[in-house]
């Protein structure tokens, strides 16, 4: 997206192949600390359930746990004007944040439900 303009592109879908942490819920960090991590890798669009996070691992996700969604969005530097995401609704537990390249939270876009025992 880092030649992405609203004036021309207009809305993009963030469908695709997501960073995962399985069984991890990572608190807002420096992007560099977070990439050091071990992460997965699924299809955002879709549940986990069946999906495997790399082409080593020995079974798919079940159903039932918890994760850590990740994208890194490079935007242009341009003067964009106000930006949104729209999120649609989930069946489960959510939060939603947006940080800049050291971790510092610039929001918490959203929040439903508390993520149950892990």
């Amino acid at each position: 997206m880092s030649a992405w303009s609203p004036k021309n592109h207009g809305i993009v879908t963030l469908d695709g192949e997501w960073h995962f942490a399985w069984n991890r819920e990572l608190e807002p960090q420096a992007i560099d600390a977070i990439w050091a991590q071990p992460l997965g890798h699924i299809q955002v669009s879709q549940a986990w359930n069946d999906q495997y996070l790399t082409n080593e691992s020995p079974a798919p996700l079940p159903g039932q746990g918890f994760g850590t969604y990740l994208l890194r969005i490079k935007l242009p530097d341009i003067d964009s004007g106000s930006l949104s995401i729209a999120i649609p609704p989930a069946a489960n537990a959510a939060s939603y944040f947006v940080t800049d390249t050291q971790g510092n939270l610039l929001t918490s876009i959203a929040q439903q439900g508390q993520i149950g025992q892990r």
